[in-house]
């Protein structure tokens, strides 16, 4: 029985019933749930996993109808790979341990016609008799099948060539797959591709600036249902009946996995993970209206940065005393660009939680084939390195507008860093996390990148504008602004000599101009560079 094809089909694909075990590993695809219709995505029937999702290599991408052509991932439309991480992340467990356990008893019979109660293959051929009764008991055997049929002797080496002939003599395209796929069935060592979460989580999102809605997007392609708090009523709106953000990145259609509304209770209703992304400065006045729609014991991640003007507390400190001292806080933070991320392009960033367990449970909300996520437990490094490099890149922006040249950029972004982790080690932070993804990574992006809120604030400085007009005419919070005085409080509490912090406060307050600043920081007495 062949496939019903359709545009851009190959030869024809016989449907799972009659594919050898070699090919159904391969290329088993899910049917589509009911009144559904659009791409799945193939399943590895020995595991039960998905193939190729977060790869590059090549998959089948199928209707309700049936197989119908071979294509690659990344060449899919946005769309189709949402509509396919989502069904696959929604799929009954139950119902994939059957299908599993039916499409190995197949298996089995092909390549095993004959088999003795005491061969693996024997031995699944009978565990998936039972396993065609349905009910729990087929549940139980096709696990067990599985795990047969995954040691069974045809998995040799040996085996491989006769495999890839079998499948081409079947269907030309579908052996050139079998062949790419043998080409490439051991990845290099210490690599691994990441899969969808096996346990897809409901998670919101406090805020809907555009690095929220970038980390929404993030754990939606993740599989993870999100939900969006936001202030904007027009924002929870477009969000809900347009699937389009009506500010940030509305040129992209949101996967219905993300939703938004302005009332706490419905977003917080029962969610495993809460990402805060709210503006520092704002974050204590944020978090009291909802606190009581927050479940007890959900975890906390933050993507803000910043101190708090009133406390001089970091974000954790902000969260728990809103949330609870005994809530669970994690902090992401790395050199990342909202616009990139959404656009798929290679991040990395570091995930600092005091306990591993919780802080590997958030990471998976994020992590990807587009963004790796490192883990930390020094939270007081990650959090000071993240709140400074706002300061130090308003110092690089506003050299940049005075005309200065990449000596004068190379000098400040290297004695800032070294500024930087004085400040950390006073607060007991960890060295190596300032010369990490979170430290030097965050600081250079921030200081170099041209889309930086906090870059741009500086050089208008530099160009001549005051503060004030600056903040009247920009739409982004840049959180140096608010962080610059207080960071020079908490150095001068630390007993931290701080001069680029000191000189910025001095610009911001308008006591001197950006290059007075400059001028008086290139004055200073010579000095061992370690110091």
């Amino acid at each position: 029985m062949a496939s019903t094809g359709g545009e851009g089909a190959g030869a024809a694909v016989p449907p799972a019933s009659e594919l050898t075990r070699a090919e159904t590993t391969e290329f088993l695809a899910l049917p589509a749930p009911d009144n559904e219709s659009g791409p799945e995505v193939t399943l590895n029937v020995a595991t039960g996993e998905p193939v190729s999702l977060d790869h590059l290599g090549p998959v089948i991408v199928t209707t309700a109808g049936g197989l119908e052509r071979i294509s690659n991932w990344n060449t899919l439309t946005d769309r189709e790979q949402q509509v396919a991480r989502r069904r696959i992340a929604k799929r009954n467990i139950e119902r994939l341990a059957v299908l599993r356990g039916e499409a190995t008893a197949t298996i089995a019979a092909k390549t095993n016609p004959a088999p003795t109660a005491n061969t693996p293959a024997g031995a699944a051929n009978g565990v998936n008799a039972e396993a065609t009764g349905g009910g729990k008991g087929a549940v139980a055997a096709a696990e067990a099948s599985a795990r047969a049929v995954e040691r069974g002797p045809e998995r040799s080496a040996a085996s491989a060539p006769a495999t890839v002939a079998g499948v081409r003599a079947l269907s030309p395209e579908v052996g050139r797959l079998a062949e790419m796929r043998a080409e490439t069935a051991t990845p290099p060592s210490g690599s691994a591709s990441p899969n969808l979460p096996p346990d897809p989580r409901v998670v919101a999102v406090l805020g809907s600036g555009k690095f929220g809605t970038a980390m929404a997007v993030v754990m939606a392609r993740n599989g993870h249902t999100v939900r969006i708090l936001t202030r904007r009523p027009e924002v929870a709106t477009s969000i809900n009946s347009t699937h389009r953000h009506p500010v940030c990145f509305s040129e992209l259609e949101l996967d219905p996995s993300i939703t938004a509304t302005t009332d706490p209770a419905t977003a917080l209703s029962g969610v495993d993970f809460v990402v805060h992304a709210i503006p520092v400065q704002a974050s204590t006045k944020f978090l009291g209206a909802v606190a009581k729609h927050v479940p007890p014991s959900c975890p906390v991640v933050s993507l803000s940065k910043g101190i708090d003007v009133h406390t001089l507390g970091m974000m954790v400190d902000v969260i728990r005393a809103t949330l609870g001292a005994d809530r669970n806080v994690c902090c992401l933070s790395g050199p990342s660009f909202a616009g990139e991320l959404v656009a798929r392009q290679p991040t990395g960033m570091v995930l600092a939680c005091a306990d591993m367990d919780i802080a590997r449970s958030a990471a998976a909300l994020f992590h990807s084939t587009t963004l790796r996520i490192y883990l930390s437990e020094d939270v007081v490094g990650v959090e000071i390195c993240g709140a400074l490099k706002n300061v130090y890149a308003i110092a690089a922006g506003a050299a940049e507008g005075m005309g200065l040249g990449l000596n004068s950029a190379a000098l400040l972004v290297t004695r800032a860093n070294k500024e930087m982790a004085r400040v950390c080690i006073a607060k007991g932070a960890e060295i190596k996390t300032v010369t990490g993804l979170s430290g030097v990574g965050d600081l250079m992006l921030t200081c170099f990148g041209k889309v930086s809120r906090n870059r741009t604030v500086g050089r208008r400085l530099g160009e001549g504008e005051t503060v004030a007009d600056i903040l009247a005419t920009s739409t982004e919070v840049a959180e140096g602004v608010a962080t610059t005085p207080a960071a020079a409080r908490l150095a001068r509490a630390l007993n931290v000599r701080a001069p680029i912090i000191f000189a910025m406060e001095q610009v911001l307050a308008g006591a001197v101009s950006p290059n007075a600043a400059l001028m008086g920081l290139m004055a200073r007495p010579m000095s061992v560079e370690d110091t």
